[in-house]
């Protein structure tokens, strides 16, 4: 495909981004007419149609060549930016600054270590870390203004790379040997959840209906309440019972300096990824990510 500059591969994957031909065309600043024709050279540079078609309509979605076709435009763009950043950098005499972003719910759990084995990922680059909502994460990865996040729930594949590295799911939790004082405000919403993705929330609530439908506990009249890990442990520290993702359990043992009971919820995994902006996982070394969780797996 030696006719299809980097101009207008950057044309193609805005069609692909904003699923709309007129969209792509105002975010490259070309009309509308000027991107049709562009995605008309490169499917007949290829050989193939690379969007889908409603009769003579086309659609602003790939076929299975054209997600191909896309992941590779990605990387050489991607590549392009990346060493182009470089030649500014060497004349500049300046050191580019790469935005690591972690989702807010998943700030307290993730290793320190696992943080900094990422951020070597990028030498002699300026590291920046950014807790962030979920979905400022992924506006931030559609603007292309951040290198990596780390968020949990369904990410568009056609639009970021994707790199899984964990799951969570659900559990209920309370402390082996709770505070004997008399018990304070926690006491009275024992069961609070870590407040992850949106999804995860609704998840929760209906996990803890299951249980308090039950026989056993919680009670009914249980809470289900979004909060912060140490408001989790204040909780369990009372003799309350916690519904959080699996993956707390490290930190809040910390937390409450003791043993914390899980016991398992009728609840889905949730997956949590590293995400990029498209082809840019392909220009880093994830051998040492791989298999490496960014959690403890266990207490201690």
């Amino acid at each position: 495909m030696h006719g299809v500059s980097v101009r207008k591969m950057r044309v193609f994957l805005a069609a692909v981004d904003e699923e709309s031909f007129t969209k792509a065309a105002i975010r490259e600043n070309i009309s509308q007419p000027a991107a049709t024709i562009i995605v008309n050279q490169i499917e007949e540079e290829v050989g193939a149609q690379l969007f889908e078609r409603n009769g003579a309509t086309r659609k602003a979605k790939l076929t299975e060549l054209g997600v191909a076709v896309a992941e590779t435009f990605a990387r050489i763009v991607a590549a392009y930016d990346h060493e182009l950043s470089r030649v500014s950098e060497l004349a500049s005499g300046r050191r580019a600054v790469r935005a690591i972003l972690i989702q807010q719910a998943l700030a307290d759990c993730i290793e320190t270590d696992w943080v900094s084995m990422l951020a070597s990922l990028f030498p002699g680059d300026v590291i920046r870390v950014e807790c962030l909502p979920r979905r400022e994460i992924l506006d931030r990865l559609q603007a292309r203004d951040a290198s990596v996040a780390i968020l949990d729930g369904e990410i568009d594949g056609e639009r970021f790379d994707v790199l899984a590295l964990a799951a969570y799911r659900y559990v209920r939790l309370r402390h082996a040997a709770p505070l004997t004082s008399p018990p304070g405000v926690a006491k009275r919403m024992p069961c609070l959840v870590g407040g992850f993705q949106e999804r995860g929330m609704k998840r929760a609530r209906e996990a803890a209906r299951t249980i308090a439908d039950g026989p056993g506990e919680p009670q009914a009249g249980d809470l289900v309440e979004t909060g912060s890990l140490r408001l989790a442990a204040a909780v369990l520290q009372q003799g309350g019972s916690v519904i959080a993702p699996d993956v707390t359990l490290p930190r809040l043992t910390d937390l409450c300096g003791g043993s914390i009971v899980a016991s398992p919820l009728p609840t889905p995994e949730t997956e949590i990824f590293l995400a990029a902006p498209r082809g840019g996982l392909g220009q880093l070394r994830l051998s040492a990510l791989r298999g490496t969780p960014p959690f403890r797996t266990k207490n201690g």
